[in-house]
């Protein structure tokens, strides 16, 4: 009997070899491997396997050199943490997304001055090896990075930036108005915003500080309603979260319900609320923004979640889209949340005096 032997994986085997292999032309070869179309799914297949078989890699240099693309994106941070933060699922959407794309991701950290280095900025995707950029920089943006990525047409998408082009967001404002409109349906008048990252006395940093509270207060006045605000940033630096929420807690005209900047508030408001004799969610419902539900202190809460994993896979369809046409500017996008009810909501017990005053 014969014995048909396959030739040993080696490097130096090239996509003439596997053409000859499969059976087809090395032009279909090219295509199969760089997902190309105009290839059977079934032909793409074999050659695949044909490549795994001879151990054929692909030189990614040399096809950078002939192409112009590097077939890498850059996650693109700010040096200052807090201005760049990484929530997992976020990540997660953008490495599933790029996975499918068959495409590399580069994590990049950089600095105020050399994102806002006329020098700099227009050498930013060759200095990476990458075609494009996410650029993960949503808070406290220097003005002149946003007009030197602008003016040399960099390939970007904002995440988490409320950018008038090019960019992919959480919808705030809509979420705002969904939790009010929630909070009324269940009969609650007196609600309250509970913000703790914020103040009056500094600019907010992130559009959200922003967008939530002004989509709960605009959903209350259209029902002939008041929004009042508590909370300070300060107040949170000193730990007097939960003893300020217990002294507005601890009112006769206190809120039936409250929403909540993030998950922070909200546990405070649930420690604040049995400390002054209240049940959650019989006496207070809460509501909170976050990106996934708590249930830590016994109890899941109701919560607007941040669609962050959608986030990632749009933001880096969004990229290829941009990296095909960089000087073409794409429409801004906002993603909407979703409500998971939670067991801190209740219908309201109080008297509706249909004031919501305080």
């Amino acid at each position: 009997m014969a014995v048909t032997t396959s030739p040993a994986p080696t490097q130096s085997h090239t996509q003439a070899d596997l053409a000859a292999l499969v059976g087809v032309s090395q032009k279909t070869v090219n295509k199969a491997l760089n997902n190309l179309p105009g290839v059977s799914p079934q032909v793409r297949e074999k050659v695949h396997q044909a490549a795994a078989q001879l151990g054929y890699r692909i030189n990614t240099a040399a096809k950078a050199m002939s192409t112009g693309r590097y077939n890498a994106i850059s996650l693109l941070l700010s040096s200052t943490s807090t201005w760049s933060l990484l929530p997992p699922g976020l990540l997660a959407g953008i490495q599933s997304a790029l996975h499918k794309l068959e495409q590399h991701l580069v994590v990049s950290t950089m600095t105020d001055a050399q994102l806002t280095n006329e020098t700099f900025v227009p050498k930013i995707l060759r200095q990476s090896l990458v075609d494009g950029l996410l650029i993960n920089y949503n808070a406290n943006i220097p003005p002149r990075m946003v007009e030197l990525i602008d003016d040399y047409s960099v390939p970007s998408i904002w995440i988490n930036s409320k950018q008038d082009h090019d960019a992919l967001y959480p919808d705030d404002y809509g979420a705002g108005r969904m939790g009010a409109q929630r909070l009324l349906a269940l009969g609650h008048r007196r609600i309250a915003f509970v913000d703790f990252t914020s103040s009056t006395t500094y600019l907010p940093s992130h559009y959200s500080q922003i967008d939530r509270q002004q989509g709960c207060r605009d959903a209350l006045e259209a029902a002939g309603l008041t929004l009042p605000r508590f909370g300070d940033r300060m107040q949170l630096g000193q730990g007097r979260i939960v003893e300020s929420l217990r002294e507005i807690l601890g009112r006769q005209d206190r809120p039936t319900a409250v929403m909540t900047y993030g998950a922070a508030e909200a546990r405070a408001a649930f420690m604040a609320a049995k400390l002054v004799g209240l049940t959650v969610p019989g006496d207070l419902s809460i509501l909170c923004f976050d990106e996934n539900p708590h249930e830590d202190l016994g109890m899941k809460f109701a919560t607007l979640v941040l669609p962050e994993t959608q986030l990632g896979r749009d933001s880096v369809a969004m990229l290829m889209n941009k990296i095909d046409q960089p000087r073409r500017r794409l429409a801004s996008q906002a993603l909407a949340f979703s409500l998971a009810p939670g067991q801190s909501l209740q219908l309201s017990a109080v008297t509706k005096d249909g004031t919501g005053h305080f």
